[in-house]
């Protein structure tokens, strides 16, 4: 079983529209719901946001942590909810008729507290409460502790095991572009490698790693790796960041920002990118070479 983050992280992914999840959530949306939400905890521990605005500021909805759930509704103060404390979740649908015969329908969110207390979110007509009720509920039926964790945790602060497994994918490419690494793919794994400021002991294995490429470890072993080592709910942001390497690397010996090349498609299915993901990816490489271009310009 996945850890309690990763886990709210995949099952939010499922929400839908309106629903921004870390490492995808909007800088100023973030700020709105931290401050609207009255939240007391890191920023970097939330994972999603369930958006109950109809222009998309975030300042109504829910925030999911691994710990917490706070809610949010019109005029109304926030309310937290620790995940421990919760009995129950249900998604209740309310039908009533008036003296006319209309009926009226009313969908709202009720918790109930291992403390005998009742909450109800009532206004939450933009966000999928029924699909909510059931993450929740599996939260607390499947999990027994709960913890957040950084979602936003840079990758040169993570376990050296990690980062040699990442690098090694990268000189699997490099690799299998052309049968060697070549002097300008070595250079760019060395910028790479200084980057995630590698151990001297981590730094000797890559270089190993290089001098010996007849035993190539298997792309899915090595992501493998990282996904065991990464912290709960970064395996995904980790995926992402190792798929924006590979496209920035190839594109600056290809002069091409490109996603189309051998390696990347052959392990797209190991990498669980989406297509969406892989575009972002590139746009983000192409602003950020235009952004060094002007810089350049700027300082000439």
């Amino acid at each position: 079983m996945s850890g309690i983050n990763q886990f709210i992280k995949d099952k939010l992914s499922e929400m839908g529209n309106k629903t921004w999840i870390t490492p995808d959530i909007d800088q100023k949306k973030l700020n709105n719901a931290v401050n609207a939400f009255k939240f007391d905890g890191e920023p970097t521990s939330i994972i999603g946001i369930c958006d109950n605005t109809t222009f998309g500021s975030a300042k109504e909805g829910f925030i999911l942590t691994g710990l917490k759930v706070v809610f949010k509704e019109v005029f109304e103060s926030p309310v937290e909810i620790f995940y421990e404390e919760i009995e129950s979740v249900d998604f209740v649908v309310d039908v009533t008729t008036n003296n006319k015969g209309k009926e009226k329908k009313s969908e709202y969110l009720r918790i109930i507290t291992k403390d005998g207390r009742t909450i109800e979110a009532k206004y939450s007509s933009l966000v999928n409460l029924e699909k909510l009720a059931e993450i929740l509920s599996s939260v607390i039926s499947d999990y027994e502790s709960y913890e957040e964790q950084n979602q936003l945790q840079p990758i040169e602060e993570l376990s050296d095991s990690l980062k040699v497994a990442y690098l090694k994918i990268i000189v699997n490419m490099a690799f299998e572009n052309d049968g060697e690494v070549d002097d300008a793919e070595f250079a760019e794994i060395m910028q790479l490698m200084s980057r995630l400021k590698l151990s001297v002991e981590a730094r000797s294995e890559v270089r190993q790693y290089l001098s010996s490429l007849e035993n190539l470890e298997p792309v899915s072993n090595l992501v493998g790796t990282i996904d065991s080592e990464a912290p709960d709910g970064m395996s995904k942001s980790l995926h992402i960041s190792l798929v924006k390497d590979l496209i920035s690397i190839n594109s600056s010996l290809t002069s091409s920002v490109t996603s189309d090349f051998d390696f990347l498609q052959k392990n797209r299915d190991v990498f669980q990118v989406t297509d969406e993901q892989v575009e972002l990816t590139q746009m983000a490489i192409v602003n950020d070479k235009k952004f060094l271009i002007e810089i350049i310009l700027t300082l000439q």
